[in-house]
Order: C-alpha cells, then sequence, then structure tokens
C-alpha cells in the first residue's frame, strides 16, 4: 500500500488523471446517430406541418362543396317551380280542349269481340257517335249493347235497324250520346 500511496502523492496537486480520447470509429457511430436523429426531427416537423396543411385545405374544400351545394338547391328548386308552374299552366289548357281521340278509346274498350263497325259518325257539338255495325247474332247485338251501356262516359245506348243480311248476319245501328267528361284529358 505504501507504493500506492507513494504514487499518489507523486502526483502534482489540481492535475486530474489522464483519459484517452475515443477511438476513431466511436467517433464517427456517434456524428452517423447524430445527424439520423436531426434528420428525424426535422422530417418530423415537415410531417407535422404537412399535416396541418392538408387539414386546412380540406376543410376549405369542404366548404367550397357546401356553398355550391346550397347554390345547386337553390337553382334547383327555381327550376322545379317552373317547371311545375308550366305543368300547371298545360294542364289548364288540356283540361279547356276536346279529344277527340277518347272517343276511339271509349270504342276499343267497349267493342265486343264478335262485332264489327261498316260506319262511324262522330259529332262533338251534340256529343253523339252514329255507328253501323254486324253482329254473328242477336245476341251479340245485346251484348255489345251492355258493354256500352255499363261505361261511365256513355249517357245513353239507342240501337235499331235490326235484319239479317244475305250471308246470316245481323246488321244494325247504334246511336250513342256520350257525356262530356269523354272529350277532357285523362290522365293514363
Amino acid at each position: 500500500m505504501p507504493d500506492q500511496l507513494q504514487s499518489l502523492l507523486s502526483q502534482r496537486p489540481g492535475s486530474a488523471p489522464s483519459i484517452t480520447p475515443p477511438h476513431r470509429g466511436m467517433a464517427f457511430t456517434l456524428n452517423i446517430g447524430l445527424i439520423l436523429f436531426i434528420l428525424s426531427l426535422a422530417a418530423s416537423a415537415g410531417l407535422f406541418g404537412y399535416e396541418r396543411w392538408l387539414n386546412a385545405s380540406r376543410q376549405g374544400l369542404i366548404q367550397d362543396i357546401q356553398t355550391e351545394e346550397a347554390t345547386l338547391k337553390q337553382d334547383s328548386l327555381a327550376d322545379l317551380a317552373g317547371i311545375a308552374n308550366a305543368l300547371r299552366a298545360a294542364r289548364s289548357l288540356l283540361a279547356g280542349h276536346m279529344f277527340t281521340s277518347n272517343a276511339f278509346q271509349l270504342l276499343r274498350e267497349a267493342t265486343h269481340a264478335r262485332v264489327y263497325f261498316t260506319n262511324f259518325s262522330f259529332s262533338s257539338g251534340s256529343r253523339k257517335i252514329d255507328l253501323a255495325a254486324i253482329a254473328p247474332s242477336y245476341q251479340a247485338v245485346a251484348d255489345q249493347i251492355t258493354l256500352l251501356e255499363m261505361r261511365p262516359e256513355v249517357e245513353t245506348v239507342d240501337f235499331g235497324g235490326l235484319s239479317r243480311n244475305e250471308r246470316g248476319l245481323v246488321s244494325f245501328q247504334l246511336n250513342i250520346t256520350f257525356r262530356p267528361s269523354l272529350l277532357q284529358f285523362r290522365n293514363q
């Protein structure tokens, strides 16, 4: 122990024990680590800023979309109101217009399958349809009259001129008086 004491005493007062400098490989690794740390901090800061910019852009786009949507809704409502007014005007015009084609629709729907019309006369002023027809039997004539009388558009059905022709078919005349509603527009 005296040797140790002697070595301690032989050192000059105030001098520190000597530290050997690190190896060059350790300094290089430390520098690389420090550079990577600084780069990762910069990348994190950049990503944080980019995220904030994206969120701000997103909010701006959402506001633009909502503004455009509100504008489109107002334009669409104005267009729909215009279309509704045009339809209302068209319906009022059609309500006052006579539709003689409804008479043909009535005959198409209320004609017996075995009855054939050979003459047709239409008068909207007197509300009459005069028809000449041929049927295979008197029963078919009666069925035809019943079909017409069941229609709500028909006011009265008069028939006459019953006769058999040379082929054995029954010829007859029909006079149909129709209601004024027959000539009005029908929404089908």
